[in-house]
């Protein structure tokens, strides 16, 4: 293999034709490379709106800061109204 010597490196992104990052690009590479679930497919539908996916997606992965889940993180903060 041989080198030229007088031409600077240059970094060349593989994923686009050009040789040009750009995130369109990027965000093509891990779609293709992701394998979906049916929970994803079901959960980000184009029919049911962001919101309502987002607090899904969150729910099925216990990710919604519950009493419970904010007490094991170690905050005591009253969440509920007694009085």
């Amino acid at each position: 293999m041989k080198f030229k010597s007088n031409e600077s490196d240059k970094t060349i992104w593989t994923a686009n034709s050009k040789g040009v990052f750009k995130v369109s690009s990027a965000w093509k590479l891990l779609r293709s490379t992701h394998q979906s679930s049916w929970i994803d497919t079901m959960t980000w539908n184009k029919v049911i709106p962001f919101k309502m996916s987002f607090i899904g997606w969150r729910a099925l992965r216990d990710k919604i800061p519950t009493d419970l889940r904010i007490s094991r993180m170690g905050i005591a903060i009253p969440s509920k109204c007694v009085c």
